[in-house]
């Protein structure tokens, strides 16, 4: 039973117990009455004014009346007819207050003490992990007399404590703690469960990059944090980061990350987890693949949408865009699997997009997010257990929604001679906890940690033939004041496919390498400017101009933006480097052109947007 269930209201009338003797004491100038702490002094001799009110009380029965008498220089407290204590000006100045306000917080204070049964707990279960320990607070007349008993003395251990008992928990299982006092008697249950973790622990992250960015060292702890942390089966993680910056290449640091871990059946535990974060130098290999999930675009119902092995130090770009045209909500989910007895290491840059109604966005925002990674060659190193497998992307998407990616995959030497990587749109479920954290999440096995294989995992699947060698387009563009203006068309002159039966249609997720040329022949200073037009339709434009990424911008059809304005002297030359990809749910091809500056130019011209 709580305290406030065993005492009686406390107006201005007073309040009447059952009677029996009056436990008080002082420490240093705070009264306990009952081992309850009723005041503390805080003006002249406190400590000898606190053991006199002990003194009074301790002669008195717990029956007697609590008064407060307001006088000229001060406000005093009577029990039964016998002055307590005293409260002058200089006091309730001390304590913040009128004489007034602390007479009648020490009279409420007093009442409660008095109005406790011979033994009160605060609590009467507890739950502990095991070599974990509480105090649970112990008050009442009886309870300074008390005496503790443990039936299952191989559980616990307990003991008594000024105005509390002390548990510590010695092994599994569940125990009471008994307080007896007199006639008086109380049991405190006390479950104690396996702890849902201990700390401090060691783990190991890998990254690489030049430099890793700040993501993507964060995104290897999670990862290490998700597969390496020593749990209880079944426990939630919640991690708090420090401030984590971006690491050289060939550089490690640590990182001490606050990790709380709770669950069913099992104590919460909560510490540090030392996370020693290596950044691996890997040399850039040209992308070998563009592996594209784009058919169906219109998911009508749940299927395997592709499947393709990713061979050591082949690295593939995987594109998926999918549009959810069916009347209830499924799940996109691409899977890498390794179905051998050997640890695979896998570098991922990603670039996941949250699912939208609008397939321009959600096609720019995942383009965006690899393109940044990919610049800098910054990913994660993630090491894949035997049997096991990784979620690379887990969205739920509603009817009309699409989802959308853009990643780089590259199986690291030494590990099994592949891994198979499916794209497939899965019944939706209900889910909740972490499984619903990683649906909402753009890299979800930093959220699940590594899974076994599932038996439709290992199921037969056939190869997808979009497979498109060497997804990279060089151009070259010039422009001489006075001279014709100069052209690309992005997007138009599509990559083969592999087995040589089709080619990509806009060459969605192929990068393009444009190198622009302005000259100025004349005798006069020209403006000069390289402008992008969405020549198609709406289209998003991303772009990267001499090593610096744009913002992306979003152009209503025929919309233009000029990228570069330059002013040429007579005879100058300039060149630029730009870098673009067509992103999936855009409209291609699109045209970049060098040209005069003009003005006014269409419709979007020198407005750009930022991606929401």
């Amino acid at each position: 039973m709580r305290l406030s269930r065993l005492l009686p209201s406390i107006g201005l009338a007073v309040t009447s117990v059952s009677v029996y003797a009056v436990s008080a004491r002082s420490s240093g100038g705070t009264l306990h009455v009952n081992e309850m702490p009723v005041w503390t002094y805080r003006t002249g001799a406190a400590s000898s004014r606190a053991a006199a009110a002990a003194s009074a009380l301790r002669s008195i029965s717990s029956s007697g009346e609590v008064r407060v008498k307001a006088l000229r220089s001060s406000h005093r407290i009577h029990v039964g007819g016998r002055l307590v204590a005293t409260i002058s000006a200089a006091e309730a100045s001390a304590q913040g207050g009128s004489r007034a306000w602390v007479a009648s917080l020490w009279a409420s204070s007093l009442r409660k003490a008095l109005a406790l049964p011979p033994l009160w707990l605060e609590s009467q279960q507890v739950r502990l992990g095991v070599g974990g320990s509480t105090t649970v607070k112990l008050y009442g007349s009886a309870a300074a007399r008390a005496a503790v008993s443990i039936p299952n003395s191989g559980l616990l251990k307990a003991e008594l404590r000024p105005g509390a008992l002390f548990v510590r928990a010695i092994d599994l299982g569940d125990a009471s703690v008994v307080v007896r006092s007199g006639q008086s008697q109380l049991a405190l249950k006390v479950s104690v469960l396996p702890a849902a973790s201990a700390f401090p622990q060691s783990l190991a992250a890998w990254t690489s990059g030049l430099p890793a960015s700040e993501s993507a060292v964060r995104g290897s702890v999670e990862t290490a944090i998700a597969t390496q942390l020593k749990r209880y089966p079944g426990t939630s993680v919640t991690v708090d980061f420090p401030t984590i910056g971006s690491l050289a290449m060939g550089s490690a640091t640590s990182v001490a990350v606050r990790v709380k871990v709770t669950g069913e059946g099992c104590f919460p535990a909560e510490g540090v987890a030392n996370v020693t974060v290596r950044n691996e130098p890997l040399p850039r290999i040209r992308d070998a693949h563009l592996w594209y999930s784009n058919h169906p675009e219109n998911l009508k119902g749940p299927g395997a949408l592709f499947a393709a092995d990713l061979e050591p130090e082949s690295p593939a770009r995987l594109l998926y865009h999918h549009i959810n045209q069916a009347p209830f909500g499924m799940v996109l989910q691409t899977q890498i699997l390794n179905e051998s007895n050997r640890s695979a290491r896998l570098f991922v840059i990603p670039g996941d997009a949250q699912p939208d109604k609008n397939p321009v966005l959600a096609g720019t925002r995942a383009a965006d997010q690899f393109l940044r990674g990919w610049l800098q060659l910054s990913g994660e190193i993630v090491e894949i257990p035997p049997r096991s497998r990784m979620l690379l992307s887990f969205r739920r998407l509603s009817p009309q929604e699409t989802g959308s990616g853009l990643c780089l995959l590259r199986l690291l030497r030494g590990g099994p001679e592949k891994v198979s990587v499916r794209v497939d749109a899965r019944p939706s479920f209900g889910a909740s906890g972490t499984w619903l954290r990683a649906l909402q999440s753009p890299t979800p096995w930093r959220v699940l940690g590594l899974l076994p294989l599932a038996p439709d995992s290992v199921s037969e699947r056939v190869a997808s033939n979009h497979v498109y060698p060497d997804p990279f387009r060089a151009e070259e563009v010039a422009y001489q004041v006075g001279g014709k203006y100069g052209f690309v068309r992005i997007g138009q002159a599509a990559i083969p496919r592999a087995d040589g039966e089709a080619s990509l249609s806009g060459n969605f997720g192929v990068l393009y390498s444009i190198r622009a040329t302005m000259e100025n022949p004349s005798e006069k200073a020209a403006d000069v400017e390289i402008a992008f037009e969405s020549s198609a339709g709406y289209t998003g434009a991303l772009f990267v101009v001499n090593g610096r990424l744009m913002p992306p911008t979003f152009l209503q059809p025929k919309g233009e933006i000029s990228l570069v304005k330059a002013r040429l002297e007579p005879g100058e030359k300039r060149e630029y480097l730009l870098l673009t990809l067509p992103m999936s749910g855009s409209s291609y091809p699109a045209t970049l052109s060098v040209r005069p500056v003009t003005a006014p130019l269409s419709f979007g011209s020198d407005v750009r947007g930022v991606l929401p």
